[in-house]
């Protein structure tokens, strides 16, 4: 819960709280991810203010007002997530009754054009693994790290989230029992790894020392002095018990793909990664329910978008056509 919630104006006190809480709202398909619920209580807690600056409140807010306030967002993708965020608090205020007429209910969210994502090909993901060569525990702790990452193209959350008892095997297969983002279910589910990720895998459980099974998989790994004449540097884990932060795995991406060689000026994101696991499979003939099935998408057109260009190349529905154009090639 953002600071901005305990320093609101009395007036709004009135308004039901949970109308403003993220973790309240219902939604359709599944529990928002953490971050996303921060982004969203941040939208509210802006709107909820806003309100009380204009003399408004949730009942007398009309469409033009609330266009007022989408206008503080310059970016169409930007309003968009805010008319998101608004949509859910008047739905919250319907159903408690604090409001009669929903203002937001007809407006739609402007169309925004998507731009083709950057990731890494394979030979590109080759040459990165070739970066992290050492058998110093850092680059132990990057190889294992980003082999579950391009494998099983888990979210960096998820990751991070990963526990050293997740790693079992099933049906013979090792694999992770995790929780997804991702999932219509709570439940865990469960991502198999080949044995060239697993062994990356245990060769850093095996490094990191005997930790419990609820300990984090990935930890931060800290160098012990500095380098002296070309001497190995000594590194340390400063606490087996605390997870690697999120921002730790876009840092160490950069910082490897400058060694494998890739211009500073590209910059790609962590989820780049399940990008290049996704796109990279769709190129090599994997069926898309499979690929969804891996990366546990809830929604198919979600995976269909990585490879709605190829699609429209291999197959249009004319190819199911029987026109000939009066072609007499076949003739003769």
């Amino acid at each position: 819960m953002s600071v901005s919630r305990q320093i609101l104006a009395p007036s709004t006190a009135l308004t039901p709280s949970a109308i403003w809480l993220p973790q309240e709202w219902e939604e359709a398909t599944r529990t928002p991810a953490q971050r996303t619920l921060t982004i969203y209580g941040g939208i509210a807690d802006q709107f909820r203010v806003w309100l009380a600056d204009q003399g408004l409140t949730l009942a007398t807010a009309t469409r033009p007002a609330i266009n007022m306030f989408l206008a503080r967002w310059p970016k169409a993708r930007s309003r968009n997530l805010a008319l998101v965020v608004l949509k859910h608090i008047y739905i919250e205020a319907q159903a408690r009754g604090v409001v009669v007429k929903n203002p937001v209910a007809t407006l739609r969210a402007e169309k925004v054009k998507n731009k083709p994502r950057d990731y890494l090909r394979v030979s590109e993901v080759n040459d990165l693994f070739r970066a992290m060569d050492g058998d110093d525990l850092l680059s132990l702790r990057d190889r294992a790290l980003f082999a579950v990452a391009f494998e099983t193209g888990m979210r960096r959350a998820e990751l991070c989230d990963l526990r050293v008892g997740d790693l079992t095997k099933v049906g013979g297969h090792w694999a992770f029992s995790h929780s997804t983002k991702g999932s219509d279910d709570a439940d865990a589910v469960v991502s198999r790894i080949r044995p060239a990720a697993y062994e990356p895998v245990r060769a850093w459980i095996d490094a990191s020392g005997h930790r419990p099974p609820e300990a984090p998989l990935f930890v931060a790994v800290i160098k012990r002095g500095q380098t002296i004449r070309h001497e190995e540097v000594a590194y340390s884990i400063p606490d087996p018990l605390r997870p690697l932060s999120h921002g730790s795995i876009a840092d160490r991406l950069r910082l490897l793909m400058r060694r494998a060689g890739q211009p500073a000026t590209r910059h790609l994101s962590a989820h780049s990664i399940r990008r290049s696991l996704i796109s990279n499979a769709l190129e090599n003939g994997a069926p898309l329910y499979t690929v969804q099935r891996s990366v546990h998408h809830a929604n198919p057109m979600t995976t269909e978008g990585y490879d709605a260009n190829r699609m429209a190349i291999q197959s249009t529905a004319a190819d199911y056509l029987p026109y000939d154009f009066g072609d007499k090639v076949g003739q003769r």
